[in-house]
């Protein structure tokens, strides 16, 4: 849900923050004179970098770890796990729960078929 709405914020920012950028009254080659090319382009620089900043965010808050290496490629980030430990935290409670209900379970069935003979 979070992500889903930190992903509308990030599209609406990119399309706003262009719109709120000076334009030169000499336009940039990349632009080839066109206003509306400079704005897609700056549209498109803008979501990059906030999408970036969103996955960063995300996964150093959500997930706890870094990038490994951020180079001119992007960043390289080490494969995320299938569950975290949280989850794995929570699988393990639950298992010594159901071995602690078990051990219970046979000790009251073996001290009962010892009072029994």
């Amino acid at each position: 849900m979070v992500v889903r709405l930190a992903s509308g914020v990030v599209a609406a920012l990119s399309l706003i923050l262009p719109l709120l950028m000076h334009v030169p009254e000499s336009l940039p080659s990349t632009a080839m004179g066109s206003a509306l090319l400079l704005y897609l382009e700056r549209v498109l620089a803008v979501f990059a970098i906030l999408l970036f900043l969103l996955v960063f965010l995300y996964r150093s808050l959500v997930h706890g770890e870094l990038p490994k290496t951020v180079s001119g490629r992007g960043a390289e980030w080490s494969d995320l796990a299938g569950t975290t430990a949280r989850e794995l935290q929570t699988q393990i409670d639950e298992l010594r729960t159901a071995v602690k209900r078990i051990r219970e379970d046979l000790g009251d069935a073996t001290l009962g078929s010892f009072h029994g003979q």
